[in-house]
């Protein structure tokens, strides 16, 4: 599981369950909105998306392995 943070703020977890990416949003559907604007290519895949996102989030919102 990956959790979401906006400073220090839990605002999300995104896990993969059988190839699909679920979005736990605890602040809004914003958050899901915004992981899909990071679906470059078009083509990419939800396990490619989910293992992407701690390294294309950073700043402000940030993301990091559940332990």
């Amino acid at each position: 599981m990956i959790r979401i943070y906006q400073m220090d703020k839990l605002i999300a977890d995104v896990e993969l369950c059988d190839g699909k990416l679920h979005v736990r949003s605890y602040d809004g559907d914003w958050v899901a909105e915004t992981i899909e604007t990071l679906r470059r290519p078009d083509s990419m895949t939800d396990e490619d998306l989910y293992e992407s996102l701690p390294r294309r989030l950073s700043g402000r919102i940030w993301a990091g392995y559940a332990s």
